[in-house]
């Protein structure tokens, strides 16, 4: 009895220590068995109490862990991006439910990789991110492949997860298809928008073409009747000395042949005719290269062209519009250009670049007249070289823009004109083709003398980016 009472002693000391309890009592009564066992009995018991309680504990907590391990599953589990969690090595350890629908896994350990279309190219963009240590990653567009290997547009980022001593990393995917699809149709109308203000622009333009068209044409037409009325007289002119050399085989009077020369030769004013009719030609000539460069000018802003980009001379398409819109702005203002002989050719879509441009200076006249007392406005145009890009510089000697209207300007149907003068897309449709369809920049600002500035950048490079996305 003795010796077991002593093992109960010592297992109890040994849990009363571990749990910071230990009585003094236990050992001080050592001399008395009853009453230490009575203090051993209090003591179990309430060991045993906080045994129960601890128990209850672990086994609520534990519940716990697993109500949160099950709602954490079913979060991911519904939730709409496809999300790995892959080790170091770049194997998957954990898919939830739409990333395996979303690239048609089963099972089988995978490489993050396969989930690429072009493996390669995916592994020069993953292994410096891992490399940050980040845990935050810019999402990224590429292409991803099925296990059936069909492949369809994603978007990705990553999160490293080493800061909190884990050789892992979360990997967020999603199906991009139906953004693709929608962007391609929302391009399409902005391609149809932009084409139907460039027409509805050569509709307003069209009395002014026809009157810039008029203009050479009257005097093509003056011109060729001159040489029609003068070349008939020639002609006959030339009769006569065919008669005088002998060439007709009809009965020749010399004398009277020479008399009537004299005399239609003084009547006809060859003289005149000599200086005159050169000039006819030389001025229909030109009024045909005038006709000419205006269909052709007119041809060139109206094609509705397509995706693709090109090389195009910046310069070149100035001079085009100004041409086109020469009847609206010529009763309005001057021009002066600044056109930088070696600017480099800049890859975009020379449509829509006219279109730009045309907003430009209609822009400028539609806030001239407006405001115009008197005097000739001035349209400035410079272009040049700044970097990777080249700018164009739209200057004018209007009333300029308010100020509280600057950042503004470039809102959709956002106009300071009075009404019926605007509808309001006419820079909102620059600021779309600048910004989206050639990852350029414009801005506004008014001038140190007065007047409204537009600044336009474009690169000189096309981006790897935005090839794809053309």
């Amino acid at each position: 009895m003795a010796s077991e009472l002593e093992v109960v002693v010592k297992m109890s000391n040994i849990m009363l220590d571990n749990s910071g309890k230990t009585d003094s009592r236990v050992v001080d009564n050592l001399s008395n068995p009853a009453k230490k066992m009575s203090v051993l009995e209090d003591q179990l018991k309430e060991a045993k109490q906080e045994l129960a309680e601890m128990s209850l504990t672990l086994k609520l907590s534990a519940s716990s862990l697993e109500n949160q391990r099950l709602q954490l599953d079913t979060i991911l589990d519904n939730t709409l991006a496809g999300i790995f969690v892959v080790q170091g090595n770049l194997s998957i350890v954990r898919a939830n439910r739409a990333a395996r629908n979303m690239f048609g896994i089963t099972d089988g350990k995978l490489n993050i990789l396969e989930l690429f279309s072009d493996q390669d190219e995916a592994r020069r963009i993953i292994v410096p991110l891992m490399a940050e240590h980040s845990n935050c990653h810019a999402l990224r567009e590429t292409v991803g492949r099925t296990r059936e290997g069909c492949e369809f547009p994603i978007e990705f980022g990553l999160a490293t997860m080493d800061h909190l001593g884990w050789d892992q990393s979360v990997w967020i995917f999603s199906d991009i298809t139906e953004r693709k699809h929608i962007d391609a149709r929302r391009h399409a109308l902005e391609q149809e928008l932009v084409q139907a203000r460039k027409l509805e622009a050569l509709g307003t333009l069209a009395s002014g073409v026809a009157h810039e068209i008029n203009t050479p044409v009257q005097y093509i037409s003056d011109n060729v009747r001159f040489l029609d009325e003068s070349l008939a007289d020639i002609f006959s002119l030339i009769k006569l000395y065919r008669q005088g050399l002998g060439l007709e085989k009809s009965s020749i009077d010399q004398p009277k042949i020479v008399s009537t020369i004299r005399n239609l030769e003084k009547e006809l004013d060859i003289d005149f005719l000599h200086e005159e009719m050169p000039q006819a030609i030389s001025q229909s000539l030109e009024g045909i290269e005038q006709v000419a460069s205006i269909a052709n000018a007119i041809k060139e802003f109206s094609h509705p062209g397509g995706d693709e980009k090109n090389d195009v001379d910046i310069n070149k398409l100035i001079n085009t519009t100004l041409t086109v819109t020469h009847n609206q702005w010529k009763f309005v203002a001057t021009t002066h250009l600044e056109l930088d002989e070696n600017l480099p050719m800049v890859p975009c879509i020379s449509g829509e670049i006219c279109q730009v441009i045309m907003n430009m200076i209609v822009n400028a006249v539609d806030a001239m007249e407006m405001t115009r007392t008197g005097g000739q406005g001035i349209i400035s145009i410079k272009t040049r070289t700044a970097g990777d890009f080249v700018e164009i510089v739209f200057s004018d000697n209007g009333p300029g823009i308010p100020v509280k209207c600057l950042d503004r300007v470039f809102d959709p149907f956002f106009t300071t004109k009075d009404i019926g003068k605007g509808t309001g897309q006419g820079l909102a449709i620059t600021h779309t083709i600048i910004h989206q369809h050639h990852d350029g920049q414009v801005s506004c600002k008014n001038g140190a003398n007065g007047g409204a500035e537009f600044l336009i950048q474009l690169p000189i490079h096309q981006s790897e980016n935005q090839g794809a996305e053309r």
